[in-house]
């Protein structure tokens, strides 16, 4: 039950999530004090439409792909990229990533069951006022004979001016706009067991802190804890204690493929190089080869200046167009591209992909020529990963070898903002990825 309660009050938030906001002039990647520079340039719109540095504080990370979403870390907080395309904020102190009391020498409440429970369901026809009465009325300013503000510090986190510069927008928004930023409470208000002076509130995305002896409220920088936790550098001995069971604990190990010590905890992530300041080059670490077997050597022909492509007119226009999208210069793979009536097929060691029209074209998309075009380049792009693998000596087969493939596919597709066909193309990859088996033909018209 509180699982369910957990994921209705997630969907309930995210509807929340996806207000559209002012247009404004492009800005420049901004870079942080510790030198990671904000560079996606729809994080950077949305962090400026929500109150900068003075909500998040400074980014401490890179972008990088947490469990299938483009992410990027701050101080109190981190933007993520989701599913539908949408920007928003990632849930971070809720019970999939910091679900934790000990943080640094302070004692946060846990999440309360009961309270989840006691949240507007997401189908209520008037979810929307339900949900601010909620929030209003479990986050009080007056707590046990101290001013806490936490209400007011809801409120006033995002301001009209930060979200609509333009003052293009009803005001009725903003409250909307604080909704989303840090959800719902989650926890009622707590002391902390070892001083008494500390009451804590906790939300979705965020934990408020005040301290009587100041008089101030504050936001907890969960985004560093977050950080460490991944990182285990400056990690709290209170915190590493509680979270060791953690599938993020510890995760950060750039010897390794992705960038990921224990890669079988978070499918569809990477994190290489997401935590080194910008300018600093960190070496692609080489997967372990097995023992190479012996093979007769055939002479390699001299490298063409082009791919080139044969087959019906069609076919030939839309492969040249689809090789030239590629990361890299397909000509170091691949020296010819050749239509065939039977079956797709890569000789890898001639550099020679056969290629029926219906794969790489399925009848269905004929009168979508930009959507086969896309297919086709994503398709080419995996091809491409097993002729790496074949020419540095690894495995073209496999679980392992079909992965690296895959992910290289959704990126070409994520690279070209591939959200045609609702998206379609991108959740078949992600869902093959998650499955982490063999059943995904990669030719198939998803």
């Amino acid at each position: 039950m509180y699982r369910m309660a957990i994921t209705a009050i997630l969907l309930l938030t995210a509807a929340f999530g996806t207000l559209a906001i002012s247009s404004a002039e492009t800005t420049s990647p901004s870079l942080s004090e510790d030198g990671y520079s904000v560079s996606n340039p729809k994080f950077r719109h949305y962090r400026d439409h929500r109150g900068g540095e003075r909500v998040l504080g400074l980014s401490i990370s890179r972008e990088f792909t947490l469990m299938g979403s483009k992410t990027q870390l701050f101080q109190r907080g981190a933007i993520q990229q989701h599913a539908d395309w949408s920007i928003g904020w990632l849930d971070i102190t809720g019970e999939d990533i910091l679900p934790y009391t000990h943080f640094g020498g302070l004692t946060v409440p846990p999440i309360d069951p009961a309270l989840v429970k006691a949240a507007p369901r997401p189908d209520d026809p008037d979810v929307t006022a339900k949900t601010l009465a909620f929030v209003q009325a479990n986050s009080p300013d007056e707590w046990e004979g101290m001013r806490t503000l936490f209400y007011s510090t809801f409120a006033g986190t995002v301001t009209y001016r930060d979200a609509f510069p333009l003052a293009d927008a009803d005001q009725a928004q903003v409250p909307l706009v604080n909704l989303e930023t840090w959800g719902i409470p989650i926890s009622r208000p707590a002391r902390d067991p070892r001083n008494h002076d500390f009451v804590y509130l906790r939300f979705q995305r965020g934990i408020l802190h005040y301290d009587r002896s100041s008089g101030e409220t504050k936001w907890l920088p969960v985004g560093e804890f977050l950080k460490a936790l991944i990182t285990g550098q400056n990690l709290p001995t209170d915190l590493e204690q509680e979270a060791k069971e953690s599938k993020l604990y510890r995760q950060y190990d750039n010897s390794k493929p992705l960038g990921l010590g224990k890669s079988n905890l978070l499918p569809d992530t990477d994190l290489f190089a997401a935590f080194e300041a910008d300018g600093v080059e960190v070496p692609t670490p080489v997967p372990p080869t097995p023992t190479p077997i012996p093979v007769i050597a055939t002479p390699t022909p001299s490298i063409p200046e082009y791919v080139a492509v044969y087959g019906s007119e069609w076919f030939v226009d839309q492969t040249i167009n689809a090789l030239n999208m590629q990361y890299c210069n397909p000509v170091e793979f691949i020296y010819q591209v050749v239509e065939v009536p039977d079956h797709s097929r890569f000789d890898i060691p001639s550099r020679t992909l056969y290629v029926t029209e219906r794969d790489a074209f399925p009848p269905a998309w004929r009168e979508t020529r930009d959507i086969q075009l896309l297919w086709y380049g994503g398709w080419i792009a995996h091809a491409i990963v097993h002729a790496e693998q074949h020419w540095s000596g690894r495995p073209t087969t496999g679980l392992q070898a079909e992965q690296e493939a895959r992910y290289r596919q959704k990126d070409f597709l994520v690279a070209h903002d591939c959200d045609c066909n609702d998206g379609a193309f991108i959740k078949r990859l992600t869902e093959a990825i998650n499955k982490n088996n063999l059943e995904f033909t990669e030719w198939a018209q998803p």
